[in-house]
């Protein structure tokens, strides 16, 4: 099964891309932007479709212009390595090309052979996420606020956490660029975007979390902005959790 799909230049540009065979195809995504996280135990599928081949067909063979690696020795072995090449299709949706199969009878080597010539290279690949800076002033209560993901300069994006707040309850999110410390009565805590600019009200889900995924944008700075979590709780005295006060630095 494949996992969540993010980027489809077809549906997102209503593009394609040309492609020939026996030769060298370079396609720039640098200007798409596709974001597939940092985590290096996790892997990517780089998916394609062959919307018109004048030289290959199901009854005359996909052996070479099908941007496989298989360079025509041993016609009758199947040279595709198993678990890496996908092929989807009609009526079975994506299938290993090594051992698929159409009405009984197997696609490689007759119909299909070797490996799909495509690599796609990544731009800080395996990095560790970049956690933007925590300034403190935490409690009352054990709510966190962390923002992370690439740094945050023009096209790039950051997640937003919230954790270890109270189950199904009103989050406050405070920003401002302005940097204040000061002690609320209110909240019993000191609260240090003052004055507040800007103001989003989102509930916890059922363990307490909101999480906003790649909705962090980066650019526009050099500028810093500051940003603090108030949750609803009712088993403290001041009836609120205050989280711990971020710098999010934005760059060029």
């Amino acid at each position: 099964m494949l996992g969540t799909k993010v980027f489809d230049m077809e549906n997102d540009y209503l593009t394609s891309v040309q492609v020939i065979t026996h030769g060298i195809n370079e396609v720039d995504m640098s200007a798409y932007n596709v974001i597939v996280g940092n985590d290096a135990s996790k892997k990517f599928v780089v998916a394609f479709r062959s919307s018109f081949n004048p030289w290959c067909t199901c009854g005359s063979a996909c052996q070479v212009n099908f941007f496989t690696d298989f360079d025509g020795v041993s016609p009758f072995v199947c040279h595709t390595t198993p678990k890496t090449s996908l092929i989807d299709i009609q009526g079975q949706g994506w299938r290993d090309a090594s051992v698929a199969t159409v009405s009984g009878f197997p696609l490689c080597p007759i119909y299909f052979n070797g490996n799909w010539v495509i690599r796609a290279c990544t731009e800080n690949a395996g990095a560790p996420p970049v956690c933007q800076p925590d300034l403190g002033y935490h409690g009352p209560g054990d709510v966190e606020i962390q923002v992370c993901g690439q740094p945050l300069s023009t096209g790039n994006v950051a997640s937003f956490d919230l954790t270890k707040a109270d189950p199904n309850v009103a989050a406050y999110i405070f920003a401002s660029p302005y940097f204040s410390p000061v002690y609320s009565s209110l909240l019993g805590s000191i609260f240090c975007p003052v004055p507040v600019l800007l103001t989003v009200i989102l509930p916890t889900d059922a363990t307490g979390k909101i999480s906003l995924p790649n909705m962090v944008p980066g650019g526009g700075g050099p500028f810093s902005f500051y940003v603090q979590a108030v949750t609803i709780s009712g088993s403290l005295p001041y009836g609120v959790e205050v989280s711990n006060c971020l710098r999010l630095d934005l760059l060029p």
